[in-house]
């Protein structure tokens, strides 16, 4: 079936072809809200929690930073590095059982998340567990060596700073 756009004065191409897949997509039941944020542009605004929780990251803002992790959990229960951000989050604010439960988590979605296996390994030590630091650093080994790769390295000099 052909489109056209009757009123190309009040739109320009770009807005008609867009408008053109959107109603097409609307029309076709099977089309799927990826297929709609891939002309929308949706995929690009489901990133906004994640950038903001890295930005209060970065400021030490550890309530918005855990406020956006949870509510990106919420909506993305698989996604690894929310909860990878999150465990990290609350670690910073001292809650370290919660904090594991998230770096599991991440782990289980992601088994070689190399942020995710340097970071238990630093709640480890702040579990007074070198004994399983040293085994998530034997793991970033594996994954990514231990001369280039900056997780291996932080976990590796966190180790060797480890004061029980």
């Amino acid at each position: 079936m052909k489109h056209s756009c009757l009123v190309r004065s009040a739109f320009s191409a770009a807005t008609c072809v867009v408008l053109i897949a959107v109603l097409g997509l609307y029309a076709n039941q099977s089309a799927t809200a990826a297929d709609l944020s891939k002309i929308t542009g949706a995929a690009k605004d489901e990133q906004v929690p994640l950038e903001k929780a890295r930005a209060a990251i970065a400021r030490k803002d550890w309530e918005i930073a855990i406020r956006e992790l949870k509510a990106l959990v919420a909506k993305e229960p698989k996604n690894a590095d929310a909860h990878n951000l999150l465990a990290f989050s609350l670690r910073n604010t001292g809650d370290l059982s919660t904090s594991k439960v998230h770096y599991d988590e991440a782990l289980k979605l992601d088994p070689n998340h190399k942020g995710a296996h340097e970071y238990i390994g630093e709640l480890y030590l702040k579990l007074k567990q070198p004994e399983n630091a040293q085994k998530h650093l034997a793991i970033l080994e594996k994954l990514c060596g231990n001369k280039q790769c900056e997780e291996y390295q932080d976990l590796a000099k966190a180790l060797v700073n480890y004061k029980p």
